[in-house]
Order: structure tokens, then sequence, then C-alpha cells
């Protein structure tokens, strides 16, 4: 992606039609000082409460098509999303759960997809073995490997999905 990583997320929200929030007008931020400038990018910065949703989204809509940013495919942008994110915890900037709650999101968002649902039944025995110590959601997950088993299948998908 030629645009700064934040952007995956910017995508992945508007591919979802999810409420546009600061994260939106943080990337904006980020997106001018790297240098990114369209005619409506600064208008983002300067969100001001309450936001009316239909309104803003719109603006969004203006923008990514001023950077010929594409959203329209759910898969493909959720997959590279998840990539980021799958980035994210694997530097230690974000911890399991919160990567597992995440793409457990995008799993439902894209009707069950397969290629997703192993973070989805690892979100699961977390949960699980955090709370009574046993699942039966992954095979061969348990209270001392379930993080070498989530890290397994961050490496796996990354094979598969590299980030850009």
């Amino acid at each position: 992606m030629k645009y700064i990583r934040s952007t995956y997320e910017i995508l992945a929200l508007r591919c979802m039609d999810e409420s546009i929030d600061e994260r939106h007008s943080n990337w904006a931020v980020e997106m001018l000082k790297a240098g990114f400038e369209t005619d409506h990018l600064a208008s983002l910065v300067l969100l001001e409460k309450p936001i009316d949703q239909f309104e803003i989204k719109h603006l969004v809509d203006v923008i990514l098509k001023e950077l010929d940013l594409d959203y329209k495919d759910n898969t493909k942008v959720l997959y590279e999303y998840s990539s980021y994110f799958i980035k994210k915890y694997l530097n230690k900037e974000i911890p399991s759960f919160k990567l597992l709650h995440e793409i457990k999101k995008l799993y439902l968002f894209l009707d069950y997809d397969y290629n997703l649902s192993p973070f989805y039944l690892l979100y699961h025995a977390k949960i699980d073995l955090d709370s009574n110590g046993y699942q039966h959601y992954y095979d061969g997950a348990n209270s001392e490997n379930i993080d070498s088993k989530i890290f397994d299948e961050c490496l796996d998908w990354l094979e598969n999905y590299p980030v850009k």
C-alpha cells in the first residue's frame, strides 16, 4: 500500500460502514504529515462533535476516491486489515485478546469466512481457558500453549496474506 499503515483500518471501517470517529481524523492528520493532500483531507481533521454521520461518511468517500482507495471488495479489504492487525500483534503493539476480538468481528462480517475461522475459534478458546481452564473450540489448545497457538496462526496467516 502506498499510504500510511493505518489506512488499512480506515478502509476496513468504511467497508463495514462503521461510524466515523476520531480514528478517521487521526488518520487524516497522519496522511497530511506524510505529504498526502487532497481538497478534502484537511476537512476531516477538523471533525467537531456532534458528527453528522451521513455527511461525514460522504466526505470520507470523497477523500478515499481522491486518494484512489477502494473499499468495495469486502474480502480483500478485510483480509488486508487482518494482516495489518496481526502485524500489530506480532510487533507487541496490541494484546492477543484484542487481536482475536477484532478478527472475530471480521469473521462474522464476512459471513463466517472459512479462512478467518481459526481466529474465531481461538477467540472462544482463550475466553474459556481464561475463565475455567478448559476449552473445546481449538484442538490441542490449553492454558500453557494458547499463546503459541495464536502466534502460529498469525504466522500462517501472513504467509498466505502478507502485509503489503
